[in-house]
């Protein structure tokens, strides 16, 4: 029997326990719906057979009347233009502008390329570069032309890897270890909802600051995301990006087709030759003619700069974090792409055994940098 003092408390208790229970089940119900969510809109719009467009796809327009340019100097240059530094509705943005004749193909490629952009950053912002807006269509006179405007980056990983300063590979490792770890940790986040990143290799990931001040890796190039569908079915992996960190099933014959385990596994693939990259401070087939890297590829083999044959690498210290950084490269190259590594097992080998090994950073200087058009102090830079 229970005493008429205990009965309210008792109840109270049976009923959080139902409430919690029923949310955990309409939590997970949302997680599975989400996931699917993204699986599919991201595959119906890389899909280059099918044209439909999810809502969760509109693409917004650039505001010109909104866009302040801060300097005319280029951060950087891409394959369609410049990319300049920018402020757009007083947020710190990059424009890039398309300064190549626009055909209708290449039109079609760079929307769908931001309507997969715009479908990933609402199920994951904190993975890839804010697209804030798209113009393409521009009017003959006008004062502007066609641009994107996205969130401002502080450099590539591929500018982390190889440093203008002359510092050892255990030093540029203290500094793109956690990057890696965070580009393992995407890849993990985007395979459980079988999703294929596609395009791995420095250039395509840039590093960002958080609010802490923390740097963090953050996709940018969406072109080749791929994703799987049950309802369509016959699709094949396709070579893309460079064939310096291809993994070798995109160049089998038979193609392999496209399924959750060839997704991750081509991802992982090129994650190992990064990882060698980053160790050894050498391009994979740097050197090496393009087609003689394409035939080794073909082939299996690893790139020449191995971190066992290079004596960059002699200065990685202690020498377990040597081996595990060697074991967890090849591991992750290795030519049968079902003998890799899974990414969520990438991500616990680092927490486990690289991230502890390697020396703390030093903490971000950070400096002035002068003030908004409103004359207030803006957030220091560092």
């Amino acid at each position: 029997p229970v005493s008429s003092a205990r009965a309210p408390r008792l109840l109270a208790a049976l009923d959080g326990g139902t409430r919690a229970r029923r949310e955990r089940v309409e939590t997970e119900h949302l997680t599975r719906r989400g996931n699917r969510e993204l699986r599919l809109a991201v595959h119906d719009v890389s899909n280059r057979a099918h044209n439909y467009a999810p809502p969760t796809t509109v693409v917004p327009s650039v505001d010109w009347l909104h866009v302040e340019i801060d300097a005319p100097v280029a951060l950087g240059r891409g394959r369609l233009g410049p990319v300049l530094a920018a402020r757009y509705h007083l947020r710190v943005t990059a424009v890039k502008l398309f300064n190549v004749k626009l055909t209708d193909e290449l039109k079609e490629e760079i929307r769908r390329e931001a309507r997969i952009h715009v479908v990933v950053q609402a199920y994951c912002p904190q993975y890839v570069l804010h697209l804030y807006g798209l113009q393409l269509d521009v009017c003959a006179g006008a004062a502007f032309q066609p641009a994107m405007v996205m969130e401002r980056a502080e450099c590539t990983l591929s500018e982390v890897l190889h440093p203008a300063l002359p510092l050892s590979r255990l030093e540029v490792l203290a500094e793109a270890g956690p990057l890696l770890a965070d580009l393992a940790t995407i890849m993990w986040y985007m395979h459980e909802r079988e999703v294929g990143v596609g395009d791995i290799n420095p250039t395509a990931v840039l590093v960002v600051r958080d609010v802490s001040g923390r740097k963090r890796a953050k996709l940018a190039d969406l072109r080749h995301m791929r994703a799987v569908s049950e309802e369509r079915s016959g699709e094949v992996l396709e070579p893309h990006g460079p064939v310096a960190y291809m993994p070798r099933e995109l160049f089998q014959r038979p193609p392999l087709p496209v399924t959750p385990a060839t997704l991750a596994a081509a991802d992982i693939g090129a994650l190992g030759r990064v990882l060698m990259e980053a160790a050894t401070g050498k391009r994979p087939w740097e050197g090496v003619d393009e087609d003689a890297a394409r035939l080794a590829v073909r082939q299996g083999e690893l790139p020449p700069h191995r971190i066992d044959n290079t004596p960059e690498c002699e200065a990685i210290a202690p020498r377990e974090l040597k081996e595990e950084l060697r074991a967890l490269s090849e591991s992750c190259c290795a030519a049968k792409w079902t003998e890799r590594p899974s990414a969520r097992e990438v991500v616990q080998k680092f927490n486990e055994a690289i991230l502890p090994k390697l020396p703390p950073r030093a903490p971000p200087v950070y400096e002035y940098v002068g003030t908004t058009r409103f004359g207030t102090p803006e957030k220091p830079k560092a």
